[in-house]
């Protein structure tokens, strides 16, 4: 399976953001409870957003992440910046489901 990633370039540097079984882990010991973060309708996209950054640029300060989340624009075809999230993270909830070990096993009752 593809998975969903978001490229963009600010001031010279180039960013990949995406969500991963590791990032999404990383997210919850932070604080992000996944399941009221679609109630949480004032910091969900930010806290999302924020996520993005894990895997690849952790480096970043939460503060410009945030201002980085404002400066975007919608996608050419219209699509916004949550809904993209919020199927990049169906995605990686999905990886987390997956058993990738090669070990059988077997339930005896």
């Amino acid at each position: 399976m593809s998975k969903t990633k978001i490229e963009f370039t600010r001031e010279n540097q180039d960013y990949v953001l995406e969500f991963t079984a590791d990032s999404l882990k990383k997210m919850e010991k932070r604080g992000v409870n996944f399941n009221t973060i679609q109630e949480d309708v004032v910091n969900a996209p930010t806290e999302l957003f924020s996520g993005l950054f894990i895997e690849h640029h952790d480096e970043v300060p939460e503060d410009l992440r945030v201002e980085i989340f404002h400066e975007f624009a919608e996608v050419e075809d219209g699509e916004t910046l949550e809904a993209v999230m919020i199927d990049m993270l169906g995605e990686a909830i999905e990886e987390l489901r997956q058993h990738k070990g090669n070990v059988k096993w077997r339930v005896r009752k």
